[in-house]
């Protein structure tokens, strides 16, 4: 029986041999082709970084382990030309575990028996480099646009304010299509880390030109002080959070 099979209807089975074929040793061999329709729980938290267990798990529902085991076979393996768009095959597993149940499934008379459980596992993750570029890269532009607000002068009030307000909502427009590339989850995943401190900093930005509009005029050197010391801030924090993001995932 496959435990984590999703719909019993569209599973087909069929013999690729006509009979049992029977080894000098006693062994039975009988060999059959399934197609099968399997579901995993995945985890989403280090997206696009995410890496994803695809799992096959038999039991035998009639046999305990006292009467049946599973033995692994050295040449398991998956077809080597196998393609999954947008994923790359990070290796294999083989398991044989030992299942057991506390009940006794309504007969009080029945022992708490164990099961041998075979377990494969197929495990793939995203193209690192390009899922990377896809959503750094336009987060990037828009920090860099950010940053150039620091080069507009203090006396360019509306046009900072501007700027500012018109990067977040690029933000915003991009995180909607980011999310809409996972299943809906309750949690916050990388690529929304990456965001909310984009938002945090385009917030700084937009609270520092007004601080600063205001401080202009009663002392105009010191709020260019400050305003360079923000530019070095933005400039420097930035790819350091996001390396320290990065590195917390691995």
């Amino acid at each position: 029986e496959f435990l984590n099979k999703y719909q019993q209807w569209g599973q087909t089975t069929q013999p690729s041999l006509e009979n049992t074929k029977i080894f000098p040793n006693g062994w039975k061999y009988m060999e059959y082709h399934v197609e099968q329709q399997f579901h995993n729980n995945f985890f989403f938290h280090s997206y696009p970084l995410d890496v994803h267990n695809l799992t096959i798990e038999i039991e035998d529902q009639l046999h305990h382990q006292g009467e049946m085991i599973y033995k692994l076979d050295p040449g398991i393996n998956y077809e080597q030309n196998i393609l999954i768009p947008g994923w790359l095959i990070q290796g294999q597993q083989t398991e044989l575990l030992s299942h057991s149940y506390p009940t006794t499934f309504g007969e009080p008379y029945v022992r708490h028996y164990t099961f041998s459980q075979f377990k494969y596992t197929l495990t793939i993750h995203r193209p690192e480099i390009s899922y990377l570029f896809k959503i750094l890269l336009p987060i990037s532009i828009v920090i860099i646009i950010i940053g150039a607000i620091f080069f507009i002068p203090l006396t360019s009030f509306d046009t900072r304010i501007n700027t500012a307000i018109t990067g977040l909502l690029s933000l915003i427009a991009l995180q909607i299509v980011v999310s809409d590339s996972i299943p809906q989850v309750g949690y916050i995943v990388l690529s929304d880390k990456f965001y909310y401190f984009s938002y945090a900093l385009i917030v700084f930005v937009l609270i520092e030109t007004i601080v600063l509009h205001y401080l202009r005029e009663r002392d105009e050197k010191r709020a260019k002080v400050l305003d360079r010391i923000s530019f070095l801030l933005v400039t420097l924090g930035t790819p350091l959070i996001f390396i320290l993001m990065l590195s917390m995932v691995r």
